[in-house]
């Protein structure tokens, strides 16, 4: 098997967050022979550790007939932040190749956003002509590792009677260590 996980076959699963992400990969067993490939394992395929990992699906059968394929699921949930990897086991009857294992991994990510503003004075907003432009720049950070996808924003004002606009410059604070300014 593969002991180094890869993003181009799948056993790299990528980022996650540590809350809530979920990261479903779909594996398949091909064998090539012309006699049964029988899973032996109970159950057929199993994790070292299965601590931030699950095997989600197990295969349909347990004797992949020869030129034919079973596949399995495998999930990565994690718990906390960081940088985690497993081991696959599928035991088999092939002599030479059980058990058959490969590596995976995956990054539990986080999300921690502070609200700053910036340096310039508050407007007194009761001074301001209608339709003057009034400019305050609230700055939004994400110092944690992980993505800010799905971030709503939302003000509520004090006078109706006055015209207000909101423009978003990036639209969210998208990707780890990025700020966003609403103006």
């Amino acid at each position: 098997g593969d002991t180094i996980p890869s993003t181009a076959d799948y056993t790299d699963f990528g980022n996650t967050l540590a809350t809530g992400g979920l990261v479903t990969r779909t594996f398949t067993i091909s064998n090539s022979g012309n006699t049964n490939l029988n899973l032996t394992g109970t159950p057929n395929i199993t994790l070292t550790t299965g601590t931030h990992f699950s095997i989600s699906v197990q295969p349909g059968i347990s004797a992949i007939g020869g030129g034919s394929t079973a596949t399995f699921q495998i999930t990565f949930d994690p718990s906390a932040a960081g940088n985690f990897q497993d081991t696959v086991n599928i035991i088999n009857n092939d002599a030479d190749e059980t058990p058959y294992t490969f590596a995976i991994s995956g990054t539990g990510t986080v999300t921690v956003l502070s609200i700053g503003k910036s340096a310039q004075a508050v407007p007194n907003i009761s001074a301001v002509n209608y339709h003057s432009l009034i400019t305050y720049t609230v700055i939004i950070t994400n110092s944690g590792n992980g993505d800010a996808d799905g971030l709503l924003l939302t003000d509520t004002l004090q006078n109706s009677s006055i015209d207000f606009a909101r423009f978003v410059s990036p639209p969210t604070p998208d990707n780890a260590g990025e700020s966003g300014d609403i103006i």
